[in-house]
């Protein structure tokens, strides 16, 4: 992926950014503070969890 204009899906943001700039600030929620590194990988283990549970391409996701 070339530039963040093609990014269809928030996880090819966050990948996009975790490429780009690993060690940058993503996320700060409280004292809990993520770089786009640490969040692709939550990202990406929480859609390998949903691919693993049948979740398909299409399928609508609730998050809490």
């Amino acid at each position: 992926m070339d530039t963040l204009s093609v990014c269809e899906r928030i996880s090819d943001y966050v990948d996009w950014y975790a490429q780009q700039t690993p060690g940058q600030l993503a996320v700060v929620f409280g004292k809990q503070r993520l770089t786009y590194s640490e969040l692709n990988r939550q990202v990406q283990a929480c859609a390998n969890a949903l691919l693993a549970l049948g979740i398909q391409k299409g399928d609508r996701v609730a998050t809490l």
